[in-house]
């Protein structure tokens, strides 16, 4: 069909190796067993419509100072305690404690070497470009930093615990959006504005429920005991009779993005991408609920909860989620 030849059949050997050790390695389970239903989230995503956009150009220029107010105002719109924490990181940003680094996007347009982002040390980069954008961003970030539940340290990067593992992007993502309905009801940015990011943020997560869905086949297949190759690998397309993940697979085919990316990086990306696409499908399922506010308030605490118990949170929000 699409893969006679050496190059191919070498690439499917080091995938066939990833997968391999990733299936063998016990901190792994976690996440193996949950794969059902992680998929089912993913196809979900995947299949959620774009909003429409009247323009892509943001509606004003907005200073950063002022986007940091913005996210201060927010904040304390419903909790003055974790505004005033938001506001004590920002300030506490000068000498060699600094832990924010808050840096202007010109000149460093490349996303992939400049990233808004926590570090495994815990420093936030942050670079603002003086549109609407900014506020989502420092949020975003922000909250990271916030809630980081951090159980060991080793060779200088901290490892999360499971449930900041699990949903550290989804308190992130819900907090976006509630963000995004503020700003637009207090008329500090146009609906527009809140549907470029949400647009934006929406592309982001589909491509991550492809990488999840695509990934969770390639685990399915070494647990059922098949070598990742070209013949096994027809036979599971073949066989496939849900049409978004044939529209998937047939589209990997093409350009072999998340093959090659798997061949390059050595490792799987389901952990990371998982966090985004629970964060999306968490993000519209509470926003069902009508209760957003709250559900964020007990989820970013869980988040931010050393002791918390993965389990339960789990049950709790499917109980939450069942009366949809």
């Amino acid at each position: 069909m699409f893969w006679n030849n050496m190059f191919w059949n070498n690439m499917f050997k080091e995938i066939d190796k990833v997968i391999s050790e990733f299936v063998n390695n016990s901190s792994n389970k976690f996440y193996i067993n949950n794969l059902s239903e992680i998929s089912q989230m993913s196809e979900a995503v995947f299949k959620m419509q774009e909003t429409n956009t009247v323009t892509n150009m943001w509606s004003k220029r907005i200073g950063i100072n002022e986007s940091i107010n913005y996210v201060y105002e927010f904040i304390n719109s419903f909790d003055s305690y974790m505004a005033n924490q938001f506001m004590n990181i920002i300030r506490y940003n000068n000498g060699k404690n600094k832990t924010v680094t808050i840096l202007q996007r010109e000149g460093r347009e490349d996303e992939k070497q400049y990233r808004n982002e926590v570090d495994g040390k815990g420093n936030v980069y942050i670079y603002y470009e003086n549109t609407p954008n900014d506020i989502f961003t420092i949020f975003h970030e922000m909250l990271h930093k916030m809630n980081e539940a951090y159980i060991i340290e080793k060779e200088g990067n901290k490892s999360e615990n499971y449930t900041r593992d699990y949903f550290g992007e989804a308190t992130s993502i819900i907090g976006e959006s509630l963000l995004g309905k503020w700003l637009v009801d207090n008329e500090i940015i146009t609906k527009n504005d809140y549907d470029i990011r949400m647009k934006k943020r929406l592309i982001g997560s589909k491509e991550n429920a492809r990488d999840v869905l695509i990934e969770a086949e390639l685990i399915k297949m070494k647990l059922s005991g098949l070598e990742i190759n070209e013949q096994n690998l027809l036979q599971v397309i073949k066989n496939v009779k849900n049409p978004t993940l044939l529209q998937i697979f047939n589209d990997e085919s093409r350009d072999f993005r998340r093959m090659n990316s798997i061949k390059k990086s050595k490792s799987l990306n389901i952990r990371k991408s998982q966090r985004y696409v629970i964060g999306q499908y968490l993000s519209y399922r509470f926003e069902k609920r009508h209760r957003t506010i709250e559900d964020f308030k007990k989820l970013n605490y869980e988040v931010g909860n050393i002791n918390a118990n993965i389990n339960q949170v789990v049950d709790q929000l499917r109980d939450d989620l069942k009366e949809l």
